[in-house]
């Protein structure tokens, strides 16, 4: 669903719709796909689907758009046409930016996206990940920790006092 938001978002401001034209279009959105999903009309709230009004953030850093065009754009300059998984991967890792989009942003410049070096890079980063856990999540014995005598001496020597 995010993806078809921000795919929505993003090609309205191609077509030089206004900030906040999505939230005008809920209605009618929900208005044509409630018989099939009557869910919409309790979730269709607009303010979900203006990345202005708190909830979740719709359409991804700018900066990170930026870089995606210019990325694509060296991609096409240097002839290869065929924009690396590796600089997708730096996009979606530093930036979140939808590997959907900069795919889509290549597309528009006429350069590929290499899909599977994105996904390498991907297994790369969970592996890190998991090594990382594992190594955070050290095994302790109960012999191998000192032993702790305590005595518990609440209510020796007190007396109630009255109020």
């Amino acid at each position: 669903m995010r993806f078809l938001i921000r795919r929505a978002i993003r090609n309205g401001k191609l077509l030089g719709y206004p900030t906040g034209f999505m939230t005008a279009l809920v209605p009618a959105v929900v208005k044509s796909l409630e018989s099939g999903y009557p869910e919409l009309r309790a979730k269709g709230r607009t303010d979900r689907a203006d990345p202005r009004r708190g909830g979740t953030r719709v359409q991804p850093d700018p900066r990170a758009r930026s870089r995606a065009a210019s990325a694509a754009d060296r991609a096409r300059a240097d002839g290869s046409n065929r924009l690396s998984g590796r600089d997708a991967f730096e996009l979606h890792d530093t930036y979140g930016f939808p590997v959907e989009l900069t795919r889509e942003i290549a597309s528009e410049s006429g350069v590929d996206l290499d899909l599977d070096d994105f996904e390498a890079a991907m297994r790369e980063q969970r592996e890190r990940a998991r090594s990382d856990a594992s190594s955070k999540r050290a095994t302790v014995g109960v012999t191998e920790l000192p032993a702790i005598v305590s005595e518990y001496t609440g209510y020796e020597g007190s007396k109630p006092t009255a109020r």
